[in-house]
């Protein structure tokens, strides 16, 4: 079994954050919405963003993943790929290291963004926002 959450470097101790008065700790889809470590909401720096918001891969990082890609028979399979992307974004990203919530958020982002801007496009994305990007290359 994996470690508890508070039990993770860089995880916030107990009584972290606050809940709120009139807040509940429980999502829409009944899951808990505590933050880390079970304790309190979310810290600062883990809301999650507006949806107008576009999440970008660094240009270098997206290039070596598609770059990365080179290899691969052109029917393998997308989990195949986003392995691939995952390991060559994950050694390039500058904020690998660091585990406050600011860096961890903004890693997660280009992380994210860089997994489905690698993937091959198969059709014209809709927009820009990311879920308009996956779908063209689903």
């Amino acid at each position: 079994p994996s470690p508890a959450p508070s039990s993770l470097p860089g995880a916030a101790s107990p009584g972290a954050g606050s809940s709120g008065a009139g807040s509940s700790p429980v999502g829409a889809a009944g899951r808990s919405r505590t933050g880390i470590g079970g304790h309190g909401t979310e810290p600062p720096g883990l809301a999650v963003p507006s949806g107008s918001a576009v999440w970008r891969c660094e240009p270098d990082a997206l290039r070596a993943g598609v770059a990365a890609q080179g290899g691969l028979p052109e029917d393998v399979l997308p989990l195949d790929r986003l392995q691939v992307i995952a390991t060559v974004l994950g050694a390039s990203d500058p904020l690998r290291h660091q585990l406050d919530p600011a860096s961890v958020t903004d890693t997660g982002r280009r992380l994210i963004a860089g997994l489905v801007d690698a993937m091959p496009q198969l059709s014209e994305p809709q927009g820009e926002s990311i879920a308009q990007r996956l779908w063209s290359r689903l």
